[in-house]
């Protein structure tokens, strides 16, 4: 049920010309620690939508 959901809510995946932009959408993007010039990514958050 929770697949079906999803792909209906997504819709046509061909609007995403790179997986990033659709882990952005969903709200799957790494953690980052920045300080100056220094940039260190971390584990994946879900900060997505909470319909689920």
């Amino acid at each position: 049920m929770l697949k079906t959901g999803v792909v209906a809510e997504l819709g046509d995946l061909t609007r995403f010309d790179h997986p990033r932009k659709l882990m952005s959408y969903l709200g799957l993007v790494p953690s980052e620690h920045s300080s100056g010039g220094s940039r260190n990514l971390g584990s994946i958050t879900e900060c997505g939508n909470s319909r689920g």
